[in-house]
């Protein structure tokens, strides 16, 4: 099985409908977006429906509807389930159209990270046009390093170090493990983690080494 087609399955559990044409369509999305660096706003369903049309030997007029009645279906399921956030990040203002959804499910099939989160953490993925320098493709650990680098850790670690003129503490950054020359700096100075300082004041207090 595929990531779109366990994915799918995630969200619908078993069901008697033809998965295949919006898995394919979530496939062909995901090569679009992610390796061929086609721009998001640049995605159009009729970059997707032919593709899908000739892997399942139908017409693309026929495999438009299959494939719309099954984003209603799974975009039902989503909100019976109250799944929205989970697979999305948050609840859009409007119901996604057939290719929104398509897009939806494509970023969250490749990455696993809803789509408001990729947007908010890593917009060049998406709009790669936006962002110059960023069309060299990135592999999967890379960008997954790069999302995490960019969720806030909580900084919960203070080193203490013994002087003539007393006793000196250090901020640890969470990622790296390192200390930091100064407190409540939105990003570690050697690995680029973005911090988190809200449960710095109860920090567990060690020692060097």
């Amino acid at each position: 099985m595929t990531n779109a087609d366990v994915l799918l399955r995630s969200i619908l559990g078993p069901i008697r409908a033809d998965l295949r044409p919006l898995s394919y369509a979530i496939d062909i999305a995901e090569n679009l977006l992610f390796i061929q660096r086609v721009s998001m706003d640049d995605l159009k369903v009729a970059q997707i429906y032919p593709k899908v049309a000739d892997r399942i030997c139908s017409n693309p007029s026929a495999v438009a509807r299959r494939i719309e009645r099954l984003t209603h279906i799974c975009w039902d399921s989503l909100k019976q389930q109250d799944l929205v956030c989970h697979y999305l990040g948050r609840v859009p203002q409007y119901p996604p159209d057939p290719c929104m959804l398509i897009i939806f499910l494509a970023v969250y099939s490749h990455l696993r990270l809803p789509f408001f989160k990729v947007i908010e953490q890593a917009p060049h993925l998406l709009f790669p046009d936006y962002f110059p320098g960023t069309h060299l493709a990135l592999s999967d650990e890379a960008v997954m390093n790069a999302l995490l680098r960019a969720r806030p850790l909580p900084v919960s670690q203070m080193m203490v170090f013994s002087s003539p003129s007393g006793k000196n503490s250090f901020p640890v950054c969470p990622n790296c493990l390192i200390t930091m020359e100064r407190e409540y700096q939105n990003y570690c100075d050697r690995c680029g983690q973005r911090l988190d300082w809200k449960y710095y004041g109860s920090a567990q207090v060690i020692s060097p080494g």
